[in-house]
Protein backbone atom coordinates (compact mmCIF):
# COMPACT_ATOMS: atom_id res chain seq x y z
CA UNK A 1 0.00 0.00 0.00
CA UNK A 2 1.14 3.23 -0.76
CA UNK A 3 0.32 6.57 1.48
CA UNK A 4 0.98 9.83 0.08
CA UNK A 5 0.13 12.78 1.74
CA UNK A 6 -0.88 15.80 -0.33
CA UNK A 7 -2.46 19.37 1.64
CA UNK A 8 -4.02 17.74 4.44
CA UNK A 9 -5.11 14.82 2.55
CA UNK A 10 -3.89 11.75 1.98
CA UNK A 11 -4.61 9.22 -0.68
CA UNK A 12 -4.14 5.91 -1.04
CA UNK A 13 -3.56 3.51 -3.36
CA UNK A 14 -2.56 -0.25 -3.59
CA UNK A 15 -0.77 -2.37 -6.11
CA UNK A 16 -3.60 -4.58 -6.42
CA UNK A 17 -6.41 -1.65 -7.28
CA UNK A 18 -6.51 -1.31 -10.95
CA UNK A 19 -4.32 1.07 -12.59
CA UNK A 20 -7.50 2.92 -13.75
CA UNK A 21 -8.93 3.27 -10.80
CA UNK A 22 -8.17 6.60 -8.53
CA UNK A 23 -6.98 6.52 -5.21
CA UNK A 24 -9.08 6.79 -2.33
CA UNK A 25 -8.40 10.28 -0.28
CA UNK A 26 -8.78 10.83 3.18
CA UNK A 27 -8.75 14.48 5.40
CA UNK A 28 -5.20 13.96 7.29
CA UNK A 29 -6.79 14.90 10.47
CA UNK A 30 -9.69 12.23 9.87
CA UNK A 31 -7.08 9.31 9.11
CA UNK A 32 -4.45 10.10 12.27
CA UNK A 33 -7.76 10.34 14.54
CA UNK A 34 -8.98 7.14 13.61
CA UNK A 35 -5.40 5.59 13.39
CA UNK A 36 -4.79 6.75 17.21
CA UNK A 37 -8.32 5.71 18.28
CA UNK A 38 -7.31 2.16 16.75
CA UNK A 39 -4.18 2.00 18.80
CA UNK A 40 -5.80 2.81 21.95
CA UNK A 41 -8.94 0.43 21.38
CA UNK A 42 -6.13 -2.23 20.50
CA UNK A 43 -4.11 -1.93 23.90
CA UNK A 44 -7.32 -1.44 25.80
CA UNK A 45 -7.87 -5.34 24.35
CA UNK A 46 -4.17 -6.39 24.58
CA UNK A 47 -4.71 -5.25 28.53
CA UNK A 48 -8.22 -6.94 28.96
CA UNK A 49 -6.45 -10.14 27.52
CA UNK A 50 -3.24 -9.75 29.79
CA UNK A 51 -3.72 -7.36 32.69
CA UNK A 52 0.04 -7.22 33.58
CA UNK A 53 0.42 -5.35 30.62
CA UNK A 54 -1.29 -2.59 31.54
CA UNK A 55 1.27 -1.86 34.19
CA UNK A 56 4.12 -1.71 31.84
CA UNK A 57 5.64 0.97 31.61
CA UNK A 58 6.36 1.19 27.96
CA UNK A 59 2.80 1.23 27.35
CA UNK A 60 2.01 4.13 29.09
CA UNK A 61 5.00 5.80 26.93
CA UNK A 62 3.44 4.42 23.82
CA UNK A 63 -0.16 5.94 24.89
CA UNK A 64 1.60 9.54 26.26
CA UNK A 65 3.43 9.65 23.12
CA UNK A 66 -0.14 9.08 20.69
CA UNK A 67 -2.58 10.51 22.40
CA UNK A 68 -6.44 10.41 20.88
CA UNK A 69 -7.44 13.24 19.43
CA UNK A 70 -10.88 14.36 19.62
Amino acid sequence: MLFERRFGWVDIESDWMPAEEPPLTFSHAELRREARDFLHDLIADLCDLHESLADNPAIWSLQARFPRVR
